[in-house]
């Protein structure tokens, strides 16, 4: 592999730009002046440059004592995972028009970094690393639990790159359990780095330094920038 592609999916509510103060600190990192590397960003379904108003929502009131209203984008799981396969599609139909495909690394926070996460699990070697700020994963409660990431073990065993996880010291959406299970079912596959101080589940926004560095710290661990990686 010659280069890195670096791919970034942003979380619910926001849009590619929340990575901009990242990505201008990583592009003056040393380490990625290692190698040719590409920064991607894009935005989800009803994010950002995806808005769209064209479906109305559906009010349910097969309930009167408790109305419920229907719209697409509460379908999260899903979309976002089929972006992220389109995004990762559209990746390598360049890099095949270019006769070479470099390494692809997933960086995602929140609903993003569950979509990367879910991708490499559908379809694993997908990416060649993940780094996930606090994917949106294991939640216990009935009523939403539908709506949340969870996989059974055979699932978690199916990645075939590294994937680490970083969450905020005061964070309240970091259900540590269950990535503890992950860590302890395959530790070759996972790992958590230690809490970000002072950040709660917004660490992207809140300190995009820190995030920078454990982004840099977690890239030395991958190939291709890791030190020993065959050229």
């Amino acid at each position: 592999m010659s280069g890195a592609t670096l791919l970034f999916a942003h979380g619910g509510g926001f849009c590619k730009q929340i990575w901009d103060p990242i990505i201008r600190r990583l592009k003056i990192s040393p380490i990625v002046h290692q190698l040719a590397t590409e920064f991607v960003t894009f935005d989800f379904p009803y994010h950002g440059t995806k808005r769209d108003e064209s479906v109305a929502p559906k009010l349910h009131e097969s309930n009167p004592t408790s109305l419920r209203v229907y719209h697409p984008a509460q379908d999260v799981l899903p979309s976002t995972t089929a972006e992220v396969q389109r995004q990762v599609q559209l990746l390598r139909e360049n890099y095949d028009a270019k006769g070479e495909r470099p390494a692809l690394i997933g960086i995602g926070h929140s609903m993003g970094a569950g979509a990367l996460w879910n991708a490499e699990v559908q379809d694993p070697g997908t990416f060649d690393g993940l780094i996930l700020f606090e994917p949106v994963y294991g939640e216990d409660d009935p009523v939403v639990t539908d709506k949340y990431l969870r996989f059974m073990d055979h699932e978690l065993k199916r990645p075939k790159c590294s994937v680490r996880f970083h969450r905020g010291e005061r964070s309240n959406m970091f259900f540590t359990p269950h990535f503890e299970h992950a860590v302890k079912l395959c530790p070759e596959i996972y790992s958590i780095g230690e809490p970000m101080k002072n950040c709660a589940h917004l660490m992207v926004l809140e300190d995009p330094e820190s995030t920078t560095n454990e982004i840099v710290n977690d890239l030395v661990k991958t190939a291709p920038f890791r030190k020993d990686t065959p050229k």
